[in-house]
């Protein structure tokens, strides 16, 4: 038997017949406040389930499913969500602080004034999310932000190299240091690319100089 408690008051919000929470049917249930901390919950089906409020820091996400779930006001820091469904979540007020989440998908997702700042979004899918929040400090790379609405953000020394940012909303932005080279800018131009080393030409004199 497994328990899920009320990280506050210790008050069992579900009893489940198995031995971890481990890849397990979660959808659907209302969670609010759940401890999960550290909890191994890798391949997990929180499908629709409702986590308000709930302590997933340093838990094992990898490959988890979000879709649809409620995360809003929620402790995520340190955790693991490295291809983790996030499609359609509400996230909102949330910290993902310093958390991995390679290769997430988190599409039309809702995290206003959350926090992924030092968080590793490495080739992650936020494409038509609502992301008017703290990531500063994070690792961006090949990141998909088509349609991504980060008004009023900050990402400061953010790396963004190779991102995809077509049609992004970044209106009141916070850019200071971010890198953005080959990039895809708002209006798809490819931006922030090295300059090409320039060759050292012969003067033209010196083709006849012996």
């Amino acid at each position: 038997m497994v328990d899920i408690r009320h990280r506050q008051t210790g008050e069992v919000l579900w009893t489940g017949d198995a031995e971890s929470l481990q890849g397990i049917r979660l959808s659907g249930l209302r969670l609010e406040g759940a401890d999960l901390a550290g909890q191994d919950l890798r391949g997990t089906d929180f499908h629709n389930t409702d986590l308000k409020g709930a302590d997933l820091s340093g838990a094992n996400l990898n490959k988890a499913n979000f879709q649809a779930a409620v995360l809003d006001d929620a402790l995520a820091e340190d955790a693991d969500f490295s291809e983790a469904n996030l499609t359609d979540v509400f996230a909102r007020r949330a910290s993902f602080r310093n958390s991995k989440m390679i290769r997430v998908v988190a599409r039309y997702g809702k995290f206003t004034k959350s926090n992924f700042s030092g968080t590793n979004l490495t080739k992650s899918d936020f494409s038509m999310a609502d992301l008017q929040c703290r990531m500063e400090g994070v690792n961006g790379r090949e990141m998909d932000l088509r349609g991504a609405d980060l008004s009023n953000s900050s990402l400061k020394g953010s790396d963004l190299s190779f991102a995809n940012l077509l049609e992004a909303k970044l209106v009141n932005v916070d850019m200071a240091g971010v890198k953005l080279i080959n990039a895809i800018g708002p209006s798809g131009q490819r931006i922030g690319a090295p300059a090409a080393p320039r060759s050292q030409k012969r003067a033209w004199w010196q083709f006849w100089a012996q």
